[in-house]
C-alpha cells in the first residue's frame, strides 16, 4: 500500500508514497473519517445539551437497576 524510497543523500532521507492499492483505499478512508467527524459533532452537541448521550444515560440506568436487584 505504501512505497518507500531511500534517497541517496547525506544525511539519508526517505520518501513515502501510496501505491495503486493505497490510492484505491483513499475514498474508503475518507468515508470513515467523515463518519468519525459526524460522531464527534454529535457527541459535542450532546455534551452541550446535557452532558450525557442518550446511550450513556441508558447504560447508567441499566447499571443502577442491576445494582438495586443485587441488594
Amino acid at each position: 500500500m505504501v512505497e518507500r524510497t531511500v534517497m541517496p543523500t547525506s544525511p539519508p532521507s526517505v520518501e513515502y508514497a501510496l501505491n495503486e492499492l493505497g490510492r484505491r483505499l483513499v475514498p474508503a478512508i475518507k468515508a470513515i473519517a467523515e463518519v468519525g467527524e459526524e460522531l464527534q459533532r454529535r457527541a459535542a452537541d450532546d455534551a452541550i445539551d446535557g452532558g450525557e448521550t442518550p446511550r450513556l444515560k441508558d447504560f447508567r440506568a441499566t447499571r443502577a437497576r442491576e445494582a438495586a436487584q443485587e441488594r
